[in-house]
């Protein structure tokens, strides 16, 4: 977790949340840097953020990250992950179709 907040909060709430990685006290510069560090660690990065000073980390983000989460209500996050997974769902159902309809054409 990398947030603006201090470091005794950044370990409290990433200890509640089941988080590894706590970053506080960072400035939104400082944000950018651990958004890329974390990119080049880990396989899935995801960022939530209030836009009240993360405005570049964000922008960053758009272009490394896996998922961002762009909304003032942390509670659409559920809603989201649900979107995602009926829209991975769906993606996978039409590519399926697509190779059934190629393999029907090779073989007329």
């Amino acid at each position: 977790m990398l947030t603006g907040d201090n470091q005794n909060v950044a370990e409290s709430v990433t200890e509640e949340i089941g988080l590894t990685v706590a970053w506080g006290s960072l400035l939104s510069e400082e944000k950018v840097e651990g958004i890329k560090k974390l990119k080049e660690k880990e396989s899935k990065v995801a960022m939530v953020g209030d836009g009240g000073n993360d405005e570049p980390a964000i922008a960053i983000a758009l272009e490394a990250i896996d998922i961002a989460l762009m909304a003032d209500k942390p509670e659409t996050l559920p809603y989201a992950i649900g979107l995602s997974r009926k829209s991975e769902s769906i993606i996978s159902s039409i590519r399926l179709e697509s190779k059934f309809t190629k393999l029907s054409f090779f073989v007329i």
